[in-house]
């Protein structure tokens, strides 16, 4: 009953599980099995998660003359209450049409998306959208930790107005280490591996239509 149940859930992901998210899943379901044995029976039934391919372009441009802040977060990703700390980041789609950019902000307590914007130019208004959605959505108290890479968008002066209007603490990756803020580059990865690799999108909008439905509808659900 367990190998249909593992096969069950990895076929729901279209086949992009491993061992370690069946196993979540099975266990949300409250069904008990180690990853250890999950993975046993995933290699014993032939099931090999699809793996993420690598991304080459920068959304990242610190060459700018924006004063930038500290790493006040400092790799510290745990939070014990929603609108605590805050992430944010740009990715990339590939369309037919041409690249479409997706700015997020991630609450790291739940780890969910509470804000998003996507467009076909990685301008500061891609992440002020964003910004401006998680805000409304939280309204979170003064003293939010807001963390971000030090790229144009989140040092440029309407961004960091409305941090400093929040009352925010501002936060910034140090210049080139995406370790620095590994749960919103996790996030990305996992959306690619699950959503976007193994897909051709004809147009922007048709791929802004599937990752919306996807953050919305599948990964803020589990």
């Amino acid at each position: 009953m367990l190998s249909v149940h593992v096969s069950s859930e990895f076929d729901k992901s279209k086949h992009t599980y491993g061992a370690l998210r069946i196993t979540k899943a099975l266990s949300f379901k409250g069904i008990k099995a180690s990853k250890k044995r999950v993975l046993s029976l995933m290699k014993a039934m032939g099931l090999v998660s699809v793996h993420r391919k690598k991304y080459r372009v920068c959304t990242t441009d610190s060459k700018h003359n924006n004063p930038v802040a500290p790493n006040i977060l400092n790799r510290d990703f745990d939070s014990d209450k929603p609108n605590q700390k805050w992430t944010g980041d740009i990715t990339y789609i590939h369309t037919l049409e041409g690249f479409l950019y997706l700015a997020v902000i991630m609450d790291l307590f739940s780890r969910k998306i509470i804000g998003m914007e996507m467009s076909d130019s990685m301008r500061e208004e891609l992440c002020l959208t964003a910004l401006g959605q998680a805000l409304a959505l939280r309204q979170p108290a003064k003293d939010l930790i807001h963390h971000t890479d030090r790229g144009s968008q989140y040092a440029g002066n309407l961004y960091q107005e409305t941090l400093y209007d929040q009352q925010c603490v501002v936060s910034m990756s140090r210049k080139g280490n995406c370790w620095d803020n590994a749960p919103t580059e996790s996030f990305f990865g996992t959306l690619k591996k699950e959503c976007v690799l193994r897909r051709t999108f004809q147009t922007r909008k048709e791929a802004q239509k599937t990752i919306e439905d996807y953050i919305l509808n599948f990964y803020n659900q589990d």
